[in-house]
């Protein structure tokens, strides 16, 4: 089905997967972190169709959860630890 035609999963407030530059909104980072960050390994697991490179919005909240903190002392719980530092 066409992105642009009437009724489409986008629509609805139904999509499943973004593209890196809506992912990196959606986190609240930069286009350009997500992107280093999947070079090196780091980051929310991606999907690669092709060139593409999309990402599920279930991905994206469960890292986002997974690096919640209550202090700025503290370190996330997922074990991922720091982002890499480039």
């Amino acid at each position: 089905m066409p992105r642009d035609a009437p009724g489409n999963l986008q629509e609805a407030g139904m999509r499943k997967y973004v593209r890196r530059k809506e992912a990196a909104a959606y986190l609240g980072i930069a286009e350009q972190t997500l992107s280093r960050w999947a070079v090196v390994g780091f980051g929310p697991s991606m999907h690669k169709m092709g060139r593409a490179v999309s990402y599920s919005i279930e991905e994206l909240d469960r890292f986002a959860e997974a690096r919640r903190v209550r202090s700025t002392s503290e370190h996330p719980r997922n074990g991922e630890g720091d982002a890499p530092k480039t």
